[in-house]
């Protein structure tokens, strides 16, 4: 096995474990209040990838790579969307209701519009993050195809850092209000503009970037705690688990960066792992597993949680590893079924 292949199969295992958390946070588990970390780590990942990916094929169409991209991410989408709208039907909303949040699922427009109002469409609430990821993906395809040089490409994603830690700021100050800030890809364009970047980097950039990052990530993730701690009088342990509450602390132009740091701290575990990264052996394997499904599981957690939550109710830890079960099972029958009318299409 190529040294490669060793490191992504490391990277398929981080996928899992961030999966793995993320059902954590929404299952409530105790403990698990800043487990939505995942969300600004996949985006780093997404952005890495994506980014290799268009160094690779810079002779390539625009269309053709969001063609692509668009083949790649949706049919697995379509799925548990429709599988969403089925029970949502089921509990009562209307035809019409449904059919309207579908169009804005579909067209990815669905981030937008609850700036203004809440979905209809039930089970749905975690597929923000793949309108934010369509969205950026499209702002970075759009970026390279005009900016030739690697010079140009590292200033713009320098200028997208800035650009997150202004938004958060300034827009947390002027709107206080959660929904048109944490919906707003802006909002989250760091955590892209660092995946980016580290795919820029060059090798002795990377040995160097990855404790630096770690470092300074985690110092920032402590010091917000402990801001959050201090405004709200409590201690460290319950100034942490406040970060997974309502989001009020969004409102706050420092705590609002919370997911900055976090970013950053992400970047540094994820070009640890490219850099130190190996094979996956014994009951890493399983893990390895989850990861090589972990998108489509992501999409399909949410709805069977939504299902567990109204059939069986339990423990928050044994409901955490019943829906990851379920959502891995379900999400390599899904993918299996996406490959093969992939391979019909051809």
């Amino acid at each position: 096995m190529s040294a490669n292949s060793k490191r992504m199969e490391s990277v398929q295992i981080y996928r899992a474990i961030l999966f793995m958390g993320i059902v954590a946070f929404h299952c409530n588990v105790p403990g698990a209040e800043m487990l939505w970390f995942g969300v600004p780590a996949f985006f780093v990942i997404s952005a890495y990838f994506l980014t290799l990916n268009l160094q690779k094929n810079e002779q390539i169409s625009l269309s053709s790579l969001l063609k692509k991209r668009f083949w790649r991410l949706c049919p697995p989408y379509w799925i548990v969307l429709l599988l969403a709208a089925a029970l949502t039907f089921r509990e009562g909303s209307s035809v019409m209701a449904i059919g309207r949040d579908l169009i804005e699922h579909i067209l990815f427009v669905q981030i937008f519009v609850w700036m203004r109002r809440p979905g209809s469409l039930h089970f749905t609430g975690h597929t923000w993050t793949l309108a934010l990821e369509i969205w950026m993906s499209l702002i970075w395809m759009i970026a390279f195809k005009v900016i030739r040089t690697h010079q140009g490409r590292v200033r713009f994603n320098i200028c997208m850092l800035i650009l997150a830690y202004l938004y958060r700021v300034v827009f947390c100050i002027l709107l206080q209000n959660v929904e048109m800030l944490v919906y707003n890809p802006i909002f989250h364009v760091d955590s892209f503009a660092w995946g980016s970047l580290l795919a820029e980097m060059d090798i002795w950039e990377k040995k160097r970037g990855a404790g630096f990052l770690l470092i300074a990530g985690g110092v920032g993730i402590i010091a917000l705690i402990a801001v959050m701690a201090k405004v709200n009088h409590v201690s460290l342990a319950e100034g942490y688990s406040l970060y997974g509450t309502s989001g009020d602390y969004l409102l706050n132009p420092v705590m609002c960066n919370i997911y900055g740091v976090m970013a950053i701290f992400s970047a540094g575990i994820f070009l640890w792992i490219i850099h130190n990264g190996g094979a996956a052996k014994g009951t890493a394997k399983a893990f390895l597993y989850c990861g090589n499904h972990s998108y489509t599981a992501y999409l399909l957690h949410y709805v069977l949680l939504g299902v567990v939550n109204y059939t069986l109710p339990m423990h928050a830890v044994f409901k955490t590893i019943l829906v990851i079960g379920l959502s891995v099972l379900g999400a390599a029958m899904i993918d299996e079924c996406v490959r093969k009318i992939k391979k019909a299409r051809r």
